[in-house]
C-alpha cells in the first residue's frame, strides 16, 4: 500500500484541474492508497507520523522547494520522491538520447553569458540545465529579461528558437509510458487528453536509452523534423494535465509491490 504525501499548494493545483477524468487526489484512493495533505510553511513541512509504518510505502508529490524539505525532514521516503534535477538536467538526456533531443545542437553557458548575447539582439530559447524550474523554459528577447532570475552564475541551455507545433507530457514509470496529455499546441496552453500516436513512441523510445530515476515525465514536441524530446522532469513535481491519474497510481502501486518470491 502506498501513502501518499502530497502538499497542500499541489492539491489546490489538482483540486481545480478540470479534464473529465480523474485527478490525482480522486485516483489515490480508488487505487488502493492513503492520501494525506501536508502543510508547507515554506521551511518546515508537517508530515504524518503515520506515513510509511505498518509496511506502508510513501509517494511524494509537490514544488520542488517542498520535495526538498521532505527530502531533508524524512530521507528515509527518498525512494518515494522521485527528484533528481542532476539526473534529469539537459545534459544528462541529451547526452543520453543525443539526436532525439530537440535541442541535441544547444550550448551549455552560465545565464550571464546568455544574457549579454540576448542584450546583444539575439533571440535564445532558454532553460535551466538541472530540472528544478529555477525559471520555465522559453524563447527569450531583449523585453523578456525582467522575466529571468538574479543568479547569473545559474548554468543554462541555449539554443536557436526551433518551430514547435504542439507539446505533449508523458508519464513514465519503469521504462513504460503510462500515459500522457497534449499541453500546448500553436505556442498556447492547449490541455487535451489526445496525444500524438509518434510522440509517444519517441517518449518510449528515449526511455528505453535513458530512465534515470523509476518514475518521470518526459515532455514531446511535434516538429517540421519529427517528434523530438523537449526535456525530462521530476515526476513528483510535475503539473499532470490532463493525463490519467488513475494509470499513473496503478502503476507506482505496481513499481512498490515487492518481488515475487
Amino acid at each position: 500500500m502506498i501513502h501518499w504525501i502530497v502538499s497542500r499548494q499541489a492539491a489546490f493545483r489538482l483540486a481545480g484541474l478540470r479534464t473529465g477524468r480523474r485527478n490525482l487526489l480522486e485516483a489515490i484512493p480508488a487505487s488502493g492508497g492513503i492520501l494525506s495533505i501536508a502543510e508547507w510553511d515554506g521551511i518546515e513541512a508537517v508530515l504524518p507520523s503515520e506515513a510509511g509504518t505498518a509496511g506502508q510505502q510513501v509517494a511524494v508529490y509537490g514544488g520542488h522547494p517542498f520535495l526538498e524539505a521532505v527530502k531533508r525532514q524524512r530521507p528515509e521516503w527518498s525512494g518515494g520522491i522521485f527528484h533528481d534535477p542532476d539526473l534529469l538536467s539537459s545534459q544528462a538526456v541529451i547526452r543520453a538520447i543525443g539526436p532525439l533531443a530537440l535541442n541535441s545542437h544547444s550550448s551549455l553557458m552560465c545565464l550571464r553569458e546568455a544574457r549579454e548575447m540576448v542584450l546583444a539582439g539575439e533571440s535564445l530559447f532558454l532553460r535551466p540545465d538541472r530540472a528544478d524550474k529555477a525559471f520555465a523554459g522559453r524563447v527569450f528577447t531583449r523585453k523578456d529579461l525582467d522575466l529571468l532570475p538574479d543568479d547569473l552564475d545559474l548554468a543554462v541551455i541555449a539554443s536557436a528558437p526551433r518551430e514547435i507545433f504542439a507539446e505533449y507530457r508523458f508519464v513514465v514509470v519503469d521504462r513504460e509510458v503510462v500515459t500522457g496529455s497534449q499541453y500546448a499546441r500553436a505556442g498556447k496552453l492547449d490541455v487535451r487528453v489526445d496525444v500524438d500516436p509518434a510522440c509517444r513512441a519517441v517518449a518510449k523510445q528515449a526511455a528505453c536509452l535513458y530512465a534515470p530515476v523509476p518514475a518521470y515525465v518526459c515532455d514531446v514536441a511535434e516538429t517540421r523534423d519529427g517528434p523530438r524530446v523537449v526535456e525530462y522532469n521530476s515526476f513528483s513535481a510535475a503539473g499532470l494535465y490532463a493525463c490519467d491519474a488513475s494509470a499513473i497510481a496503478d502503476a507506482l502501486a505496481q513499481h512498490f509491490e515487492p518481488p515475487a518470491a
